[in-house]
């Protein structure tokens, strides 16, 4: 696994996948595009069959502490600092990633968002094994469970690459 960092997605990308390909992406239909750029879809990536796909972090609800333990989603200090949305993951270009600074956050992001990262360093292989577990869940097994609460992964890698056809991320990755 590469030197784990966190990223954000650019908006772009994000909406082209969830109007054109898959409406369970992440995306909040009807706010303001600023809703959606400034609301933390901040995650992790990870290479899964070849593909870099990205995980969405999720901060913590009070739901998540209840939330039975399941492959596709990983609970991060028992969902005390959320939780990693594996069955949210996407298949995502290099050029389509922004680095995150975690230091131009408020405060009490801050302090979550540094939980959460040390948490992903140090379950870094558990995290890639469930992210494995749900992949083969949906496209493999096609586990009905799985396959009505994740991301469709097969129709998401077919039109991902489109993207950047059609329209291109900048080359140059943004930092945040």
């Amino acid at each position: 696994m590469e030197k784990l960092r966190l990223y954000r997605i650019k908006l772009d990308y994000i909406k082209y996948l969830w109007e054109y390909v898959d409406k369970k992406v992440q995306y909040r239909e009807g706010f303001f595009d600023s809703y959606n750029e400034n609301r933390p879809y901040i995650g992790i990536t990870y290479e899964l069959n070849d593909i870099k796909y990205f995980a969405p972090l999720e901060s913590p609800r009070f739901s998540h502490k209840t939330l039975k333990t399941n492959p596709h989603i990983v609970k991060i200090e028992e969902g005390k600092y959320g939780i990693i949305a594996l069955g949210n993951m996407i298949p995502v270009l290099d050029e389509c990633l922004v680095d995150f600074d975690i230091n131009k956050e408020e405060e009490q992001y801050k302090k979550i968002l540094i939980r959460q990262f040390i948490f992903c360093r140090k379950n870094s292989t558990r995290i890639l094994e469930n992210a494995k577990q749900t992949y083969e869940k949906v496209t493999i097994e096609k586990v009905k469970f799985f396959v009505d609460n994740c991301c469709d992964f097969k129709k998401l890698e077919n039109e991902y690459k489109k993207y950047e056809e059609q329209n291109p991320c900048s080359t140059t990755k943004t930092t945040i």
